[in-house]
């Protein structure tokens, strides 16, 4: 049983416009099928109640790791 979607056709149609994508119909209706599951695994990201109290790095990415100098 899939979940009830959380965005139509027109919502997506209207955020890819808004950062200027122009996706064609294949695609846009592979992005309609994987919106909810993408904004519930978003969702179940755990936030802090304000920005500012964000951790700095969350995520360690190795291709940064080789520009680093060890201690």
């Amino acid at each position: 049983m899939n979940p009830t979607p959380l965005w139509n056709a027109a919502d997506i149609q209207a955020h890819c416009q808004r950062y200027g994508l122009q996706l064609p119909e294949p695609m846009m209706r592979r992005m309609q099928e994987l919106s909810t599951d993408v904004s519930l695994a978003g969702m179940g990201i755990p936030r802090m109640p304000a920005k500012d109290r964000e951790p700095a790095l969350i995520f360690d990415f190795p291709a940064a790791a080789i520009h680093r100098e060890e201690p």
